[in-house]
């Protein structure tokens, strides 16, 4: 992948930047390589992800949105509450 110019006598090669080049030990790979690497990795991550895991996840998500939810309304509520202006009811 080398292009060559005459340069007033001089040969001056030109490469081309590939994937190849700039990834050490990695070659050009064609679209079926990548795309078969590609659904082998998305297939092993569907067996580490199981639904069990989704459920853990989405059950601590819930959980802890809840919580957050409820720590932050009850510091406004005690805040509101302790720098309330009496004079202003």
């Amino acid at each position: 992948m080398a292009n060559v110019t005459e340069e007033v006598g001089k040969a001056v090669v030109e490469e081309d930047l590939g994937l190849g080049s700039l990834l050490p030990g990695q070659a050009e790979h064609t679209v079926e390589e990548l795309r078969q690497q590609f659904s082998l990795a998305w297939s092993s991550l569907k067996h580490v992800f199981t639904v069990q895991v989704f459920r853990g996840l989405l059950g601590f998500s819930t959980w802890w949105c809840c919580f957050a939810w409820f720590a932050s309304a009850a510091i406004g509520i005690g805040y509101q509450s302790y720098f309330a202006d009496p004079q202003a009811v």
